[in-house]
């Protein structure tokens, strides 16, 4: 039978994932690796957590999770549904940046697939927006990350934003180095030459244009022309 979290965390790679869900873990219990992408509290039990169900083996079993309060999983770049589904989410302009900064397109599938991550990236947008949590706001706003901690039935103890987790490898252009100002974050996208084909195939996407300016504010066709 497969195991059945009581949260899930969902984001396409290079959206903030890690250090949210850091966060999210240091408000819970205190935590250390169990094995390779399993996390979990070793003191009380109140988690264990897998990371990037899907891409990792799972290794570990009901036995082992009925050792635990609760049992965590997160995801990347898939489409997940349930009802304790939270939807990490990033502007597509500085997720595009930071991936074609992490794997070049020509080298790798993360950044070859683009339809397929802008399909992926408006599911986690509008699939249940109640769950969302956006990167862009939670990285600049104590208030906004202590709204998420309620939606997470957590309390914000530990506001530690800025840590930067050796699980995701930090950030793309500065590694684990952190950034002078959490702004630098939002800018990504001025330090990348999008290729004329990546942009062609954005700016077709209405949906996508028409979701990233109504949510962050950002609109797309103006900001890769002065990105040109």
């Amino acid at each position: 039978m497969a195991l059945k979290p009581d949260v899930s965390f969902c984001g396409l790679s290079r959206s903030g994932n890690h250090p949210i869900i850091y966060w999210y873990l240091d408000n819970i219990a205190t935590h250390e690796s169990l094995r390779e992408n399993t996390v979990h509290d070793p003191r009380n039990g109140k988690y264990l957590f897998c990371n990037n169900v899907g891409e990792c083996a799972i290794r570990t079993d009901d036995e082992e999770v009925s050792l635990y309060d609760k049992l965590i999983f997160s995801y990347e770049d898939k489409m997940i549904d349930g009802k304790n589904v939270f939807y990490i989410c990033r502007d597509f302009l500085n997720l595009m940046a930071s991936r074609v900064t992490k794997w070049p397109p020509n080298g790798n599938n993360y950044c070859k697939d683009l339809d397929d991550i802008m399909d992926c990236w408006i599911h986690n947008h509008t699939r249940n927006p109640q769950n969302c949590i956006f990167y862009n706001e939670w990285i600049l706003s104590a208030k906004y990350r202590d709204n998420i901690a309620k939606k997470l039935s957590i309390s914000n103890d530990i506001d530690q934003y800025d840590r930067v987790p050796a699980e995701g490898s930090g950030s793309s252009f500065i590694g684990r180095e952190l950034e002078c100002s959490p702004t630098g974050y939002l800018e990504r996208y001025k330090k990348v030459e999008f290729d004329k084909r990546m942009k062609a195939q954005i700016l077709r996407n209405d949906r996508l244009i028409e979701l990233n300016e109504e949510i962050y504010g950002m609109e797309i066709p103006d900001l890769l022309k002065k990105a040109s």
